[in-house]
């Protein structure tokens, strides 16, 4: 049944990704397109190995706690590796901000504001990884996979009809900005979600 379950979603992102790709190109144009795919892949290259391979932690290690009874290094797993990969992110970021305004006068200004904007998701990305570990770890795939693989593109899709309903110029600035609006629900959603079955299973 899990499995069905994760194959179900990740067909399901495939559809969603392939439609957001479409709407993005058409709404943004070629230019903007480009600029938005070049800075969204320093996101999941960023935001992959920020956590330092903590989302495979979850999985190999708060299993056998669990069984085990160790609930204190299952507790302190799970906090610590979120609150990590919340900082260590934020500290990555913040790097690539300095990084990018000391060599700005070498970098094409139109991907200037686009990259800035893309740091801002990198915190919440490496959260979501983490947190994805964690629940394919205890076998909750709807809350590992629903919020990154389905509910990001889609939260990305609705900020960006916001964007355009309220007039807001149809750029890579304003794509990346759904971008981090729909990483930071997803994420938010997903901490939710997870919360409320940590809190079922372990007191």
């Amino acid at each position: 049944r899990d499995a069905l379950a994760a194959f179900g979603l990740r067909l399901a992102s495939a559809a969603l990704l392939y439609l957001t790709q479409i709407v993005m190109a058409r709404w943004i144009g070629s230019h903007d397109y480009g600029i938005y795919v070049f800075v969204w892949t320093w996101v999941l290259v960023l935001g992959g190995i920020t956590h330092l391979g903590l989302n495979a932690a979850m999985m190999r290690l708060l299993p056998e706690y669990r069984e085990h009874g160790d609930l204190d290094r299952f507790r302190g797993l799970v906090r610590g590796g979120r609150l990590f990969a919340l900082f260590a992110g934020t500290v990555l970021a913040v790097a690539g901000m300095a990084v990018l305004y000391a060599f700005e006068d070498f970098v094409t200004q139109a991907y200037v504001l686009p990259a800035y904007l893309a740091l801002i998701c990198v915190p919440l990305f490496a959260l979501t990884e983490v947190q994805d570990g964690i629940g394919r770890g205890q076998a909750w795939i709807w809350i590992g996979l629903l919020p990154p693989y389905v509910l990001r593109p889609v939260f990305v899709l609705a900020a960006m009809m916001a964007a355009w309903a309220v007039g807001l110029p149809m750029t890579a600035a304003t794509a990346t900005g759904a971008a981090i609006a729909g990483t930071w629900a997803a994420a938010i959603v997903q901490a939710a979600m997870l919360n409320r079955k940590l809190d079922a299973v372990v007191a």
